[in-house]
């Protein structure tokens, strides 16, 4: 994996005493420690053992324990011996907004008190605690009308607040603030929560951004670099299937939204993304498409949520989840056989019952199994759209998106079995963007002489 952070320059390194990833999941954060300092973590915990085997894999110098964290007891892990760090990335699920209005549970979100246990038993001299924003509303849980437990919103922060009191009780200085991955050289607009605890005297320090919005003053005078895109993460040599004549059709919601999204991000747009040189040979390769030196292949990102259509490929990917709602939409287009001054612009759909004519002023139709929608627009030449692909993202896609590198291994366990898909979404869109976790390490090892990478 590429060093998005360079080592510090300095070779006293402080590595008297132990580091530790608790509800250690993929190892963003035990990849992160290793991005800045070249070291494995001394242990790992995880209940779950697909998630050790992962991380296993990937940090094999690393002691590994596969139990409920609140079943350890710090000092038999640590021998006694002095811990200079721990990360601990307790279950968010139950403090997410996007959770909706599922029911909560109080055994999950009372996870985090593992911070105060490890505080006062093992005593590391910092810890960070990653989290959702939500986080700082926790608080008492009720029941509602219907028997489940949900946050009593009357006595919002109530536990947190009981939480943080009980750290400084401990010895500890706290600070706690919302960081952004995309300003770290992650390629998505995840935004989290990160708590910093020390007790060793020295200040809390936040790492710097390193990369902004295009448009934003740091990148236009070159102090910092544009996010990264979500085309970066794309494996273009995946086939994908045809949205019409399907053996099982979208549902309304899709087509509605490849329909919308198609309108909004190619159609309507000035510049639509559009696939060049080795990543188009890859897409019309995969697909079945002959090479046509005319032929032109347009690309969007879908976002299958209630009320979200999708995003430029341009722009950072948005939140990684456990179960990923990402999926990529390809529109190929033909240029149409008439004069380059063409002026109109217009769509043609093609049903059963003949040609229609629908003005570009107008919203496009939705997509069903058997239509076929033409596009002539004006672009220097006119072209039509011939096809219209969808398919969701794999997990190595996402495994870009989340900030690993291409090498970093997510698809099987020590023993070489494999791991399926769906658990491999899971545990990504649990785990921390290592450049985030290196970025945040490293500012609170060196302080104000940490720098990142150019």
């Amino acid at each position: 994996m590429n060093n998005i952070y360079r080592l510090h320059p300095q070779t006293e390194m402080r590595f008297d005493g132990l580091w530790g990833d608790l509800f250690a999941g993929h190892g963003g954060a035990s990849e992160g420690y290793f991005l800045q300092t070249g070291r494995q973590p001394d242990f790992a915990a995880n209940h779950n053992p697909v998630a050790i085997g992962v991380h296993q894999v990937n940090h094999p110098q690393t002691h590994h324990l596969c139990a409920d964290v609140r079943a350890l007891h710090p000092l038999e892990v640590t021998r006694g011996q002095r811990m200079r760090g721990l990360w601990l990335s307790p279950d968010c699920r139950h403090f997410s907004r996007s959770r909706g209005k599922a029911p909560v549970s109080k055994r999950i979100r009372s996870l985090a008190w593992e911070a105060a246990h490890w505080g006062a038993t093992a005593q590391p001299d910092m810890m960070y605690l990653e989290n959702v924003p939500e986080f700082l509303s926790w608080g008492p849980i009720i029941q509602n009308d219907r028997g489940e437990w949900v946050p009593d919103k009357r006595r919002a922060g109530k536990h947190f607040n009981s939480f943080t009191k009980e750290l400084r009780r401990l010895g500890y200085d706290l600070g706690w603030k919302e960081l952004l991955a995309a300003d770290f050289g992650v390629p998505q607009t995840r935004r989290r929560l990160f708590m910093v605890m020390r007790r060793d005297g020295q200040q809390i320090c936040w790492p710097e951004p390193t990369h902004g919005a295009p448009d934003s003053e740091g990148v236009r005078s070159g102090l910092l670099k544009p996010w990264r895109t979500a085309a970066e993460c794309i494996d273009w040599s995946l086939p994908a299937p045809s949205v019409f004549d399907r053996a099982r059709p979208l549902v309304d919601a899709s087509a509605a939204r490849i329909t919308n999204g198609t309108y909004r991000y190619v159609i309507n747009s000035e510049s639509p993304f559009l696939l060049k040189g080795e990543s188009l040979r890859k897409h019309l390769a995969a697909n079945g498409t002959p090479s046509n030196r005319n032929q032109q292949v347009a690309a969007w990102l879908a976002k299958n949520y209630t009320g979200v259509v999708g995003q430029d490929l341009r722009q950072p990917m948005s939140t990684v989840t456990r179960r990923d709602h990402h999926a990529l939409v390809t529109v190929a287009m033909e240029p149409v056989p008439a004069a380059p001054d063409q002026v109109a612009a217009f769509l043609v759909r093609y049903y059963s019952t003949g040609g229609q004519l629908s003005s570009l002023s107008q919203p496009m139709p939705t997509i069903t199994s058997k239509a076929r929608i033409g596009l002539v627009i004006v672009e220097g030449r006119a072209h039509y759209i011939t096809d219209i692909r969808y398919r969701m993202l794999k997990p190595h896609e996402l495994k870009i998106a989340m900030g690993f590198g291409p090498d970093y291994v997510i698809d099987r366990l020590p023993d070489g079995t494999r791991i399926p898909e769906d658990a491999q979404t899971a545990g990504l869109g649990n785990a921390v963007p290592p450049q985030l976790a290196a970025a945040l390490i490293g500012a609170n090892l060196h302080g104000n002489q940490w720098r990142a990478a150019a």
